[in-house]
């Protein structure tokens, strides 16, 4: 079961942002060892975004961030991270867009899948990657 709130609001005809929030419960049932099992389906109990986005004629850009918490340090090497995206564009015409985009700008270490950290087996999230490209539509 969850739920999940949002808003989005244009401040002027430049500048608008986004909040939102949503938390995830997921319960099971078993003989296993179920508080681990459930630990491992509660991927993002709490969910915190926000983006400020700026847009002039042809040039966007966008900071985007997203908080986890309440993460089960028995399956996550921490019980909350924090992820802060950007990108920008450049649009030239209808059909050819230079871009370059910066995400996990601050090399925060993170898991976005359930492990076993007893054991030092999880998958740990991607560092910080940059990307420079051009789009172009036929």
């Amino acid at each position: 079961s969850g739920f999940e709130l949002s808003l989005q609001k244009r401040i002027n005809s430049f500048f608008s942002y986004d909040l939102g929030y949503s938390h995830i419960h997921v319960e099971a049932s078993g003989d296993n060892d179920v508080s681990v099992v459930v630990s491992r389906k509660n991927q993002q109990p709490n969910g915190y975004r926000f983006g400020v986005h700026y847009k002039n004629r042809n040039f966007k850009a966008n900071l985007l961030g997203t908080l986890n918490s309440g993460l089960d340090r028995r399956c996550y090497t921490a019980s909350s991270y924090t992820l802060i995206d950007f990108n920008t564009s450049y649009s030239f015409d209808k059909q050819t867009t230079i871009y370059f985009k910066i995400n996990n700008l601050l090399n925060q270490e993170y898991q976005e899948y359930p492990g076993d950290v007893s054991l030092s087996k999880y998958f740990p999230g991607s560092g910080r990657f940059f990307q420079v490209g051009v789009t172009y539509s036929f």
